[in-house]
């Protein structure tokens, strides 16, 4: 619990110095690729048990 509490603010901090934009997830295409794999998973497991 430590590790996360102090890791993102230490990158929000960072973002500051840094000239990029601050991106702590994923975009809206990958966020549907891993909706997709799971999904596909999800079939797969369902259909061959």
């Amino acid at each position: 619990m430590a590790r996360i509490g102090l890791t993102i603010p230490a990158i929000a901090v960072g973002s500051i110095w840094l000239e990029g934009p601050l991106r702590l997830g994923l975009g809206p295409t990958d966020s549907a690729r891993v909706h997709l794999v799971l999904l596909a998973a999800f079939v797969f497991l369902a259909m061959n048990p």
